[in-house]
């Protein structure tokens, strides 16, 4: 006999402007509160919080019915939000939001409050007296009283995650290589479904992967130029293979090169094909960037722009000769520096990586 959920639940009304009333309603178990560590009433707090900030816009935002699914994304959004509700230009911050935006002016908010544990003076969207120039995202006053702007980008990494194209290469492993074991395709390069299942169908390759397989450590198969199969050992399966299946986008890193492989992991009747790469060019993400940047600059003020290093997949010595040869010269004395600051890290701390311009007009370093 399964084990019933116990739910928790609560609906209120909050007034937008005038007469306006939207009511939300907070739908979720007792268990997923304890698991995330809050009580309904915590949420209900974050949800009102949001609704003071974005007013009208909420509904356009957030859901009306919260459910379990729901919470997390609330929570994270106000908990970056409350950081910084004290700066100078915070509602001019929240003007700028909008439903296809969220994620971009967010990873401000975030940088903005990395910036506040440093002991930094930060304005949001800030309106300086008679600048000249563009109108960066922030401005920010060290504890040295150092100042400079900071103009934040996130980068749109969704075109890398184009999940059909993998699932169908996934699905011919699972057809042609039937085995237990955990494994994990690496493409330096596209590979079509032809081009995939003409590999896979070649005995001698299968039987080696087995081989492989029955060792017990983990092994590394170079097939081609294009292709490589990493090979996890697994407990067989016994009995009837589990027909739960799901699927999981994300980031896989070299621990010695660095470099970041977008894929997806998926899970079929118990066996685990991960497939990654090929690695991205980001030239052309990089290039629109700095000509955006470029025109935030305002004259007087060291500029930094500040990228979602979360975000920044590929080569990391890609993108340093990228900066020192594109971005960080003698035609960009408006940028101070370039830096990478990642939120999301093994041990939890904030990483940046920064790369500053000798060229600079106003030399910075961060």
């Amino acid at each position: 006999m399964g084990i019933r959920a116990r739910l928790a639940s609560i609906g209120f009304i909050f007034f937008m402007s005038g007469e306006k009333k939207v009511s939300v309603s907070i739908n979720t178990t007792e268990e997923h509160l304890k698991y995330v560590g809050l009580s309904i009433e915590d949420i209900l707090r974050r949800v009102k919080f949001l609704t003071i900030c974005f007013g009208t816009k909420y509904p356009r935002m957030f859901p009306l019915d919260v459910n379990s699914n729901d919470i997390d994304r609330i929570i994270h959004t106000a908990r970056i939000l409350q950081r910084i509700e004290r700066c100078d230009g915070f509602k001019r911050h929240l003007i700028q939001y909008d439903k296809n935006n969220i994620e971009d002016h967010l990873f401000t908010a975030k940088t903005a409050g990395w910036l506040l544990d440093k002991n930094y003076k930060v304005s949001l969207e800030p309106e300086l007296e008679s600048p000249v120039g563009g109108r960066p995202d922030l401005f920010v006053i060290t504890d040295k009283n150092e100042q400079f702007v900071v103009e934040c980008k996130n980068i749109d990494i969704s075109s890398f995650y184009k999940v059909d194209k993998k699932q169908k290469i996934a699905d011919i492993v699972y057809e042609k290589v039937r085995t237990c074991n955990q494994l994990d395709l690496y493409f330096s390069s596209e590979v079509t479904d032809s081009e995939a299942r003409m590999v896979f169908s070649n005995t001698d390759l299968v039987t080696d992967i087995h081989r492989l397989g029955c060792s017990n450590s983990e092994t590394r198969l170079v097939v081609s130029d294009k292709i490589q199969i990493g090979i996890i050992p697994k407990a067989p399966i016994i009995g009837k293979e589990d027909c739960v299946t799901y699927v999981l986008g994300g980031v896989l890193e070299d621990n010695v090169s660095k470099q970041r492989l977008p894929g997806f992991s998926f899970m079929k009747g118990g066996r685990s094909i991960g497939v990654w790469g090929p690695l991205p060019d980001y030239r052309k993400r990089w290039g629109n960037q700095r000509s955006k940047s470029k025109k935030q600059a305002l004259t007087g003020y060291p500029m930094v722009v500040m990228v979602n290093g979360d975000n920044v997949l590929g080569d990391p010595q890609l993108h340093k000769e990228y900066f020192n040869k594109v971005w960080l010269t003698e035609k960009n004395i408006e940028c101070s520096g370039v830096g990478l600051v990642r939120f999301v890290t093994e041990n939890g701390n904030v990483g940046i990586d920064y790369y500053k311009n000798p060229k600079a007009e106003h030399l910075f370093e961060l």
